[in-house]
């Protein structure tokens, strides 16, 4: 099961890529606390805790991808998250989202969250500058 999602946003590539892996920039439009390392290999969390991860693949120009679990999840379940970013023009970015692996009962509880809590805010906090 794979969820699909896109969206396209009046800002540059650049700024949403740091909206998904600046910590501050993050827990501003977000509205909770965030810890991202965005490197290779380090480790994120979100939500207060709530979202935690590992970042597999991040490349500023492209995209990021994310070993990805709710802490509601059973232990040691992870999902992956891949985010592509395409730059339309200076001032605009298509996002292209998916979300494979996620445990089955998840997909409609994961559909309304990535848009109520990710898109919605991020897109709001980036197009409002």
């Amino acid at each position: 099961m794979t969820i699909h999602q896109e969206l396209t946003l009046h800002c540059s590539k650049d700024k949403v890529f740091s909206a998904l892996t600046d910590s501050t920039i993050f827990a501003e439009f977000s509205g909770a606390p965030a810890v991202i390392d965005a490197c290779v290999g380090g480790p994120f969390s979100c939500f207060n805790g709530m979202i935690s991860g590992v970042i597999v693949e991040i490349d500023p120009d492209n995209c990021l991808v994310q070993a990805w679990r709710a802490a509601t999840w059973e232990k040691h379940v992870y999902s992956i998250v891949s985010i592509l970013l395409i730059r339309v023009s200076d001032q605009e970015t298509t996002l292209v989202f998916e979300h494979k692996g996620y445990p089955e009962d998840q997909k409609e509880h994961l559909c309304i969250g990535w848009h109520e809590r990710y898109w919605k805010p991020m897109t709001k906090y980036v197009e409002g500058d």
